[in-house]
């Protein structure tokens, strides 16, 4: 007997069929009973081996229950895919509690001598806890429909909000006590938000600060996702501080999964909660690599307010909590500057991302009267944000390291940019840490623009392609676009004068550090003729005359006086009004 083959057509309904290698074969006895018990002979087959020998065999009851549709004697089953009979079982053990069924009691821990367990009939755990309440993939499936069911009616989405640098921040430094007991601490009125608590089972104290904006983003939300809280932090932590955040309930009621309820120390899933439809679910969080990458996920810039402190319940890493630095007796003097700063606004951009999630979901619902798949349409909205942007990273991927593997390599990945390992004819940034690399070297006598790693993180964290002159590795290397056209400056350098304008220009424009690179730093090069064009790249507009542009000329003339004095002899030549863009300036100053 075997319980193979087309399998449970129903809840509760067992096919009853026999060895695949049996087929085809003749019912040569069949009871007469209805209500049969595990294990009972139910009828006999003849059926022919490999050799071409007539051979019997036994059917056997799969499960305790009432047959319906039995075969007659005589009749000839042609293969495995025909069930021999159906078995309806009283209750099919669909809701499981410990080990008993939830629905008719039955202690289901006996397992078959065939290894058959009843408990492995329900293995999914729909709630929040780990108190043991289980189900089977078909209850899961009718769970699942009439949530689904209940959200479109209601025009809502389902969210996972992961808490530690996602809402909060956490730390257990004793420090932030002695702060928020002295008003006169410069950074008193920065500790606003901050609340403290302790658990059950220990006395340390956890300080938590709110990041700017919590309670308005849980308001926004509230009208648009069911939110669920998913925290690595332990259960007792996850509830202390959901009744911070959420003293009445309003916003996630009982809807909070921990560490210790979640399954896994590591990794977060949103199959845990849906197993089987996640289409209407996003999860948010600071840690992209814990959701394996998920589709429907969108990653939060890790908020950060204790100096020193990560994530208190980072999975995988090791977390070392560093003291906050603290002032001992300071001597008498100028009031101490704050050490705290709290600018952070990432959960405005996350309202406004959730909005347009939110709207296009349920637009696309309304007209074609068919729910979307936020696996695929999140995917979707992020590839617009850097579309036709190719990156270069310079001085943030360590060589030894696959660069397709980095965070922000995959990132702009999924945000529609393309990256490269080099400079090619495509490129059109490099994000880079530092001046003077070699593909930052390469990238000047291109037209592309070198920025620091701010504009790549503030795009994604915005959704948008900002503007990239409020993000120019050196502002002095600037993007001169007149009618998209590159506008040269062209100085008549020569060689007596060229060491000392070397070191100038090197001051003044280049300002390189000292510091290690990933990549080696390339020598300057100085030219072999006399006649050189230096070309500013400087994005202006007609409003902006006399803005940041002119600042940094005089900044060049000001503290260049080689460049300045070789500057004011090409005005003189041409005539002054048609100089350069220096020359020009030159002239204003004098």
């Amino acid at each position: 007997m075997s319980d193979s083959g087309t399998g449970t057509h129903e809840p509760g309904l067992k096919v009853v069929n026999v060895d695949a290698s049996h087929y085809p074969l003749q019912i040569i006895n069949w009871t007469d009973a209805k209500e049969v018990d595990l294990d009972q002979e139910i009828g006999r087959y003849e059926y022919l081996d490999d050799s071409n020998k007539t051979r019997r065999g036994i059917i056997m009851s799969n499960c305790k229950g009432i047959i319906e549709n039995p075969p007659t004697v005589l009749d000839l089953i042609e293969s495995i895919e025909t069930p021999i009979c159906f078995i309806r079982e009283p209750c099919s053990h669909a809701v499981q509690l410990h080990g008993l069924c939830a629905l008719c009691g039955q202690d289901l821990t006996r397992v078959h001598y065939s290894g058959f367990s009843q408990a492995s009939r329900a293995t999914i755990n729909l709630t929040h806890d780990s108190k043991g309440v289980t189900v089977s993939t078909h209850e899961a499936g009718r769970i699942d429909s009439e949530n689904i069911t209940r959200l479109l009616n209601t025009n809502m989405l389902t969210m996972l909000l992961d808490l530690d640098q996602t809402v909060i921040h956490a730390t257990v430094d004793t420090t932030v006590k002695e702060w928020l007991s002295d008003p006169d601490n410069p950074d008193y009125p920065t500790l606003k938000d901050v609340y403290s608590f302790t658990l059950p089972d220990h006395p340390t104290i956890y300080y938590i600060k709110l990041r700017p904006g919590t309670r308005e983003f849980l308001e926004e939300m509230y009208n648009l996702y069911e939110m669920h809280i998913y925290t690595m932090g332990t259960r007792n932590y996850a509830f202390a501080v959901a009744n911070i955040l959420d003293p009445t309930k309003k916003y996630f009621k009982d809807r909070i999964l921990s560490r210790d309820d979640s399954g896994s120390f590591v990794h977060k899933s949103i199959q845990r909660l849906f197993p089987v439809d996640q289409s209407m679910v996003v999860a948010i969080d600071d840690r992209s690599d814990v959701w394996n990458w998920s589709p429907s996920l969108i990653k939060v810039r890790p908020y950060n307010f204790f100096i020193g402190i990560g994530d208190i319940n980072e999975p995988l890493k090791e977390n070392s909590i560093e003291p906050i630095e603290k002032d001992e007796k300071a001597p008498k003097g100028p009031k101490p500057k704050p050490k705290l700063c709290d600018d952070d606004s990432e959960l405005e951009y996350l309202i406004k991302s959730l909005k347009n999630l939110h709207k296009q979901f349920f637009d696309h619902y309304k007209l074609h009267d068919t729910k979307n798949d936020i696996g695929k349409l999140l995917p979707s909205l992020k590839s617009r944000v850097l579309e036709g942007v190719h990156l270069v990273f310079s001085g943030l991927i360590q060589i030894r390291h696959d660069p397709s593997t980095h965070d922000l390599w995959i990132l702009a990945t999924q945000f529609g940019a393309k990256c490269y390992k080099d400079l090619n004819d495509q490129v059109t940034h490099v994000v880079a840490t530092k001046k003077g690399t070699i593909k930052v070297n390469q990238a000047k006598d291109k037209d592309i623009w070198i920025v620091k790693p701010e504009w790549l993180i503030d795009s994604l964290s915005q959704w948008e392609k900002l503007k990239e002159n409020d993000y120019l590795l050196d502002s002095s290397i600037l993007r001169l676009v007149n009618n998209d056209q590159m506008i040269p400056v062209n100085m008549v350098l020569v060689n007596d004068d060229w060491n000392t304008m070397d070191k100038e220009v090197d001051e003044a424009l280049l300002d390189s550090d000292d510091s290690e690179d990933t990549e080696e730093l390339q020598p300057t090069l100085k030219p072999e003729i006399e006649q050189q064009s230096l070309c500013l790249k400087i994005e202006s507009t007609d409003d902006d005359d006399d803005g940041w542009l002119n600042d940094e000329i005089d900044d060049i003339l000001n503290n260049s006086p080689t460049v300045a004095s070789v500057v004011q002899d090409q005005t003189l030549n041409t005539g002054g009004s048609s100089g350069t863009i220096l020359g020009k300036r030159k002239l204003e100053q004098d």
